[in-house]
């Protein structure tokens, strides 16, 4: 069926759509009334107000379509800024770009979808709730003070809101090996492109985008963030998801998992040169890995470890040195990265020394006027400029640590830290319990599923430690949905049946529709 024939089928649908959200032609009828005394006075509340109401009656008049859009648009958006990072997160105009419009759509997808409560069937929806709540009521005092500052730092939090609608939107029969599939579809030319991606940006960097608001380049692919999601797929891999019950996927070269592995060495040498963030998160989410299936992940890892090895080898022997500005791509500032990591460097490389040092002292101070300061219960809120608050820099656009982590404490002191910690422990927490009871209950694909979301999870935690990373759309959209993720799995395969089967429920089995709330 067409676009457009869907568009007719739905529109037959209003009376009923009305019926189940009442609500919204009293809305709209309210804010027609407010545009009209607003329409002189303020010209661009009445253009926000008339898209406000317009949307409203687009969700009343085709119920069913919205909530099915937005799939679709996540899925994009999340491929964007998979591929594209920060040049990709601001398409858009000032100050509302694709990821809030997306946003947009999945709240509206909420007025008229049947499950749109489904997250709060796990108590990670209502942790989140509680730090959200923290984070507003730090951020409204500060409102009329910095504006549009305050909402640019409150996506620290805000961008939460896309845990609660992923439960809500990909509930539904044989939706996991769905999933899957389209991941597996993209993956390998995301592996792929993350060292094109990043050796372009360093040897063409006039070719690159620049930030409207600063007028800075931005790359198209940044280390960290290609770190997290390298690995992403080398978990994937590893778990041999790709191999799940109905996951459909194509034969060729880029299925191959001899090929994809050594894809995923080559791409770990590039982004191991370019940023040891980007490389301890993936070498974090391998590890829990094959300390929890190790019988799964070391036949894999040997066969990678050995393209590894060799490929090493190759760089030492042939002593390639291409020169990317600041640090070359070569073996020896690889390993000066790597040793880096556990305080182990070069004298020749005490630059990798000084930006650690520099950080140290700025959490040094954050700790210092939060947990031991002034700052204990509220932190300096958000909307205040923190480089320059903290006097680490006179003038500046990265406006926050590098640290996400030190972020929630600086801004909402050691409450907010607390209910931040309380929920991410608890996530953590919940899906390796998950899994320990999938693998007892016989459900081996749910159990390698669960793994690989705490693996992912893990290396965006790890990223997010050293690097401003969630405090973006590109990262923190990202970081929310794969909890929503986590939160749809907790949630679905909890409420499997518990009863004998005559075989372990699969992926794809028709138990998931008793997952529906």
């Amino acid at each position: 069926m067409t676009v457009f024939g869907r568009l007719y089928e739905e529109a037959g649908s209003v009376r009923s759509g009305l019926r189940r959200i009442g609500s919204i032609p009293i809305v709209v009828t309210f804010g027609s009334i407010l545009l009209a005394t607003r329409v002189v006075s303020d010209p661009v509340t009445t253009v926000l107000g008339a898209f406000v109401v317009l949307a409203l009656i687009v969700a009343a008049s085709l119920p069913r379509f919205v909530p099915r859009l937005f799939v679709p648009l996540l899925g994009l958006l999340l491929l964007g800024y998979a591929f594209f990072s920060r040049a990709f997160a601001h398409l858009g105009i000032p100050p509302v770009f694709v990821g809030e419009l997306v946003l947009a759509v999945g709240l509206l997808s909420l007025l008229t979808n049947p499950q749109r409560w489904a997250a709060f069937r796990c108590h990670i929806a209502w942790l989140y709730l509680a730090f959200a709540a923290w984070g507003a009521a730090r951020a409204l005092p500060y409102l009329a003070q910095y504006g549009a500052d305050t909402l640019r730092d409150s996506a620290l939090w805000g961008y939460g809101v896309f845990a609660l609608l992923v439960p809500a939107t990909v509930l539904r029969p044989n939706w996991v090996p769905a999933l899957l599939t389209q991941y597996f579809r993209w993956m390998p030319f995301l592996v792929l492109w993350i060292p094109v991606g990043l050796l372009l940006g360093h040897l063409f960097p006039h070719l690159l985008p620049q930030a409207q608001e600063s007028g800075q380049s931005m790359n198209l692919v940044k280390p960290g963030d290609a770190g997290v999601h390298l690995a992403g797929a080398a978990t994937f891999l590893l778990l041999g998801l790709h191999r799940a019950p109905e996951v459909r996927s194509r034969g060729g070269l880029l299925r191959k998992d001899w090929f994809l592995g050594t894809a995923c060495v080559s791409a770990f040498v590039v982004i191991g040169v370019l940023g040891r963030g980007g490389a301890l998160a993936t070498l974090t989410a391998i590890f829990v890995v094959l300390v929890i299936r190790p019988l799964v992940a070391v036949p894999k890892v040997l066969l990678i470890g050995s393209v590894a090895l060799f490929t090493a080898i190759l760089l030492v022997a042939s002593n390639v040195t291409i020169e990317l500005g600041r640090r070359d791509l070569s073996a020896y500032q690889l390993g000066s990265n790597l040793l880096s990591i556990v305080g182990e460097v070069p004298d020749d490389q005490r630059n990798l020394h000084q930006t650690r040092d520099w950080r140290l002292r700025w959490w040094t101070h954050i700790v210092n006027y939060t947990a031991f300061g002034p700052y204990f219960w509220t932190g300096k809120g958000f909307g205040v400029n923190l480089a320059i608050d903290d006097g680490i820099k006179e003038e500046t656009y990265n406006r926050s640590p590098h640290s996400g982590h030190m972020n929630v404490l600086a801004r909402t002191g050691v409450p907010g830290a607390i209910l931040w910690v309380l929920l991410q422990a608890s996530f953590g927490a919940s899906l390796l319990t998950a899994y320990v009871r999938a693998q007892r209950l016989g459900r081996e694909w749910w159990a390698r599923l669960e793994l690989w979301i705490l693996a992912y999870w893990l290396a965006f935690l790890t990223d997010i430690s050293v690097a401003v990373y969630l405090e973006g759309p590109h990262g923190g959209i990202w970081f929310w949905s794969l909890m929503g993720l986590g939160i749809a799995v907790l949630v679905a395969e909890r409420q499997l049946p518990l009863a004998p089967n005559p075989r372990p429920p699969q992926l794809g089995d028709r138990h998931e529709a008793a997952a529906r709330p």
